[in-house]
C-alpha cells in the first residue's frame, strides 16, 4: 500500500449496538443505546410508508441526479436546485468537496476536537490539515483565522460542534469571514443545526452575504431520523456543484433513501415533535448532571457531553456491560468525558441512574 494510505488512521464509528449485545449476552430488547446521536423518535410514518412503496422499483437504478429531492430542497431552502449536491450522508459531501477542490500544495483547516471526517478525508488525499484548538470547548474563531492562509483551499466549521455541541453565532462568523483569504472556501456543517435553541446563526443566511465563500451541509440523518438510509447533501455556489458533480458517483443515493428523504421533508410536524423531544430530553440530561455533581458541556446540539471523576473509557466499559450504550471521547483528547446521546425520557433516566451507580454517586451527592 503507499504511504498515505498506511498512514491514514480509520474512523471509528461506535459498534454495532447488535454486535456487542449479542457478544455481551445482553437482551437486544433491553439495550439503551445512547452512543450515534440517533434520533430519539425515529423517522417520519411519511418517510417508512414512501421507502416501502419505492422498493416495489428496486430493480430499477436510482434518479442518478435526485431530480425531486433537490427541486424539494431548493424550494424548502431558498435555493436553486443546481446548487444542491446530495451525497450518501453528508461525509460523502466532505469527501467530495476534498477531492474536487484540495489540490496539490494546498491544505484544509479545521478546529480540534471536531468531526474527524475533515481531517480524514484530507489525509486520504495526501492532503495537509493544520488545526485549531477549541477554547473552552468551542471553536476559537481568532485561532482558525490564523491557519486560513493562502494555501488553505477549504476550511471545516462544524456548527454546533460534534462533539462537544457548542456552536458560535451568525455575527462572530461574519467577522471570521472578513479576516480570512477569499481564496478559502468556509465550509459550515450544520448536521445538528434544528436542536439548537438559538435561531440565530443560518449557515443558507451567511451564504448570502458571502456566496461563493461559503459552503453549508446539512443531512436527513439527526432531525429526520434516517441515519440509516444515508442522505446529506450540501449547498453550494452551481460552479463548484458543477465540479463535484462530475466528481460523485452515479447512483450514490439509493431510490429508497431518495423516496424516504422527500417524504420526510413534507413531515415538519414530525420534526418539530423530535426537536421537542430533544430538548427536553437535554435539559433533562443537564440536571441530571447537576444533581449528581457532575460538570456538562451546554449544548445545541442532540447530545450532550458530561466531566466525569475518573476515566471516561472505563465508565463506558461499565456502562456497556450493563446495556448502555455512550461514547468516550477519550480519542479526541478528552480522557474524562462521555458524549451521550439525547434520547427517550425513559431512557435518559435509565442512563442517568446507571452513571450514578457506577460512580457511586448519588443525587445531591458532591
Amino acid at each position: 500500500m503507499g504511504s498515505v494510505v498506511e498512514a491514514l488512521r480509520p474512523y471509528a464509528p461506535p459498534r454495532s449496538w447488535r454486535v456487542e449485545a449479542a457478544e455481551l449476552g445482553l437482551d437486544a430488547s433491553s439495550v439503551v443505546m445512547l452512543a450515534a446521536n440517533e434520533s430519539p423518535v425515529g423517522p417520519s410514518p411519511r418517510a417508512i410508508e414512501a421507502a416501502m412503496a419505492a422498493l416495489s422499483s428496486a430493480h430499477r437504478y436510482p434518479d442518478a441526479d435526485g431530480t425531486a429531492l433537490k427541486r424539494a430542497l431548493a424550494d424548502h431552502h431558498g435555493v436553486a436546485p443546481d446548487e444542491i449536491v446530495l451525497g450518501n450522508g453528508s461525509s460523502e459531501v466532505i469527501e467530495l468537496l476534498v477531492r474536487t477542490m484540495v489540490g496539490p500544495n494546498e491544505v484544509v483547516a479545521a478546529a480540534w476536537p471536531s468531526f474527524v471526517v475533515y481531517r480524514q478525508a484530507a489525509q486520504a488525499q495526501g492532503r495537509d490539515v493544520v488545526l485549531a484548538p477549541l477554547v473552552d470547548d468551542v471553536v476559537d474563531l481568532d485561532a482558525l483565522a490564523s491557519i486560513c492562509r493562502a494555501e488553505t483551499k477549504l476550511c471545516f466549521l462544524a456548527n454546533p460542534n460534534n462533539p462537544t455541541g457548542t456552536s458560535v453565532e451568525r455575527g462572530r462568523l461574519e467577522t471570521f469571514l472578513e479576516r480570512i483569504p477569499r481564496s478559502t472556501t468556509v465550509v459550515v456543517d450544520e448536521a445538528y443545526r434544528e436542536f439548537a435553541e438559538d435561531d440565530a446563526f443560518d449557515g443558507l443566511e451567511l451564504r448570502r452575504s458571502f456566496r461563493d465563500q461559503v459552503i453549508v451541509l446539512r443531512t436527513f440523518s439527526k432531525a429526520y431520523g434516517l441515519a440509516g438510509l444515508r442522505v446529506g447533501f450540501g449547498v453550494m455556489s452551481r460552479e463548484i456543484a458543477s465540479y463535484v458533480n462530475r466528481m460523485r458517483q452515479p447512483y450514490n443515493v439509493s431510490s429508497v433513501s431518495q423516496a424516504a428523504a422527500l417524504a420526510a421533508l413534507s413531515d415538519r410536524a414530525h420534526v418539530e415533535r423530535t426537536r421537542r423531544v430533544v430538548l427536553e430530553g437535554r435539559q433533562q440530561l443537564a440536571e441530571g448532571f447537576v444533581a449528581l455533581g457532575l460538570a456538562h458541556i451546554p449544548s445545541d446540539a442532540s447530545f450532550i457531553v458530561v466531566r466525569l471523576p475518573r476515566s471516561a473509557a472505563e465508565v463506558e466499559r461499565a456502562l456497556v456491560a450493563r446495556g448502555i450504550f455512550v461514547r468516550s471521547l477519550t480519542g479526541y483528547g478528552m480522557p474524562d468525558a462521555l458524549r451521550i446521546t439525547v434520547g427517550p425520557e425513559d431512557a435518559n433516566a435509565i442512563f442517568l441512574d446507571a452513571l450514578a451507580d457506577v460512580l457511586a454517586v448519588r443525587a445531591g451527592a458532591a
